[in-house]
């Protein structure tokens, strides 16, 4: 059985990817992402991980759960969102996580959208809600 680590660790060795790096001035942080930071910066977070109802000798068949990948910019002079800068991120994002479905490891991305950082109201949040289903 896997652990949200094994997970968060799994989707970082997926995207840390000169195509998405290239893209940030900032890094790609798990969990949480430095107070006041406000480079272009990506976050992983993951959901409780839920194991799925059909078990063989004890163990769970697979398991599945949500992965967040917040991708965050500094919000334009004039206080619109980088659009640009967090559609450009996301895409790169997204592009490899398409390509990355394996018969152990499958990803599907399930939704994305941008809003404002209810925490700092400079900065935006395009986040990308990733599905994944692991096979034992």
């Amino acid at each position: 059985m896997k652990t949200l680590e094994d997970i968060l660790d799994r989707i970082y060795a997926l995207i840390n990817k000169t195509s998405v790096t290239s893209l940030l001035d900032g890094r790609i942080y798990r969990h949480k992402k430095p107070l006041n930071d406000k480079l272009k910066n990506i976050v992983l977070t993951c959901l409780p991980l839920r194991p799925e109802v059909s078990f063989d000798n004890g163990n769970p068949l697979s398991q599945t759960g949500v992965i967040h990948a917040n991708c965050y910019a500094k919000n334009l002079t004039n206080g619109q969102m980088d659009e640009t800068s967090i559609n450009a991120i996301m895409a790169a994002v997204i592009l490899l996580i398409a390509s990355s479905t394996t018969e152990l490891f499958e990803l599907q991305i399930s939704g994305q959208h941008i809003f404002i950082d209810p925490d700092e109201d400079d900065m935006s949040i395009g986040s990308i809600r990733i599905n994944y289903i692991i096979r034992s």
